[in-house]
């Protein structure tokens, strides 16, 4: 089941810091897979940081990643500190 999703937006300066996992907590725990799609390019910052990786994914329009909702794959945002990032979120979960 695709469950609901989010658009967000960021402004320059603006990112989620905190490093989460999609599923933190009872209320989560039917998650799966968590996924996003940049909805445009951004020339700085915005980027995706997988902590246990040490991998950053720049935002570029059409891309969409997928991975587990587990905490192996825990992440935050990178500063957004040109232009606005635009994206959308969801989870693939259990219903």
């Amino acid at each position: 089941d695709i469950g609901s999703f989010n658009i967000q937006k960021y402004l320059p300066g603006d990112h989620f810091s905190t490093i989460h996992t999609e599923r933190g907590s009872i209320d989560s725990i039917h998650r799966i897979f968590a996924w996003m799609t940049y909805l445009n390019d951004v020339n700085d910052g915005g980027t995706t940081n997988f902590t246990h990786y040490s991998l950053k994914v720049n935002p570029q329009k059409g891309k969409t990643l997928i991975w587990p909702a587990e905490w192996t794959h825990a992440h935050s945002g990178g500063v957004v500190e040109e232009g606005c990032k635009y994206i959308v979120t969801g989870w693939i979960q259990f219903s």
